[in-house]
Parts: C-alpha cells; sequence; structure tokens
C-alpha cells in the first residue's frame, strides 16, 4: 500500500507542477497544494512513506518510490532555492504545512468554521505561495 501511494503521489506532484507552468515559485506552490490534496484524498502522506516501521523492511520498491517523492520536492525547491540546505529546510516547512492543512481538513479543524470556500489544495498552494516568497 504505501509503495502504491509513494507512486501515485510522486505523479500527482509531477503533474501539478507540470499544469502549474514554467515559474518555479508557482511550480513548487502547486505541488505543495498537490501534496495536502492527496493526503486529503488517501490518508497517506511522508509519514506512512518514510515511517520507521517500514524502512526496517529494507523495501527496495518502497525506497524507490519514496526517493522520486523526494526528488520531485527537492528538485522544485532547488529552482527557488540555490543552496540545497536552503532547499531541503524550504521541503520540510512546505511538506509540515501542507501535511497540516490536509490533517486539520480530514479530522474537521479546517471546514468547521471555514472562513473561505476554497479547498484544502488551494488554500495549502496559497499559504505555500507566501512561505515561498518569505
Amino acid at each position: 500500500m504505501a509503495t502504491r501511494a509513494a507512486a501515485e503521489l510522486a505523479a500527482a506532484l509531477q503533474a501539478a507542477a507540470r499544469d502549474a507552468g514554467p515559474d518555479p515559485a508557482e511550480r513548487l506552490a502547486a505541488a505543495t497544494g498537490a501534496y495536502a490534496g492527496f493526503v486529503t484524498a488517501h490518508g497517506v502522506g511522508l509519514d506512512v512513506v518514510f515511517t520507521p516501521a517500514l524502512r526496517r523492511l529494507d523495501d527496495e520498491d518502497l525506497a524507490r518510490a519514496g526517493r522520486a517523492v523526494m526528488d520531485e520536492l527537492i528538485g522544485l525547491a532547488r529552482e527557488v532555492r540555490t543552496s540545497p540546505a536552503e532547499a531541503l529546510r524550504l521541503v520540510e516547512q512546505l511538506v509540515a504545512l501542507a501535511h497540516g492543512y490536509a490533517t486539520l481538513d480530514r479530522d474537521g479543524f479546517l471546514t468547521a468554521d471555514r472562513v473561505t470556500d476554497e479547498d484544502t489544495p488551494t488554500r495549502a498552494t496559497r499559504a505555500a505561495r507566501a512561505m515561498i516568497g518569505a
């Protein structure tokens, strides 16, 4: 399950980035929104893909699928932050942001008293834009 989810997540990130056009910051923001949408819809994100319990299995297919997700995110982040360390920090921040939106939405916190009619991926994309531009 985790291997398939990671492969589908990587594909969703790639599609969102591609569809966002040529601007690197917009591509990364769109991928962040896609991550939030994926977690909202499937209940699976990097927390499952990289869980210590699965790492101990040394599953090469899962490792490859997880690496595809991280390669996509880090590659996009490197387009907006030239330093590898800064890019990695940005990925951490954006994944936490997107995962937080998805988890809070799934648990009903964000949907109970919405301040907007926008869906979770749209809201996460907007927040990612702010974070990337900061």
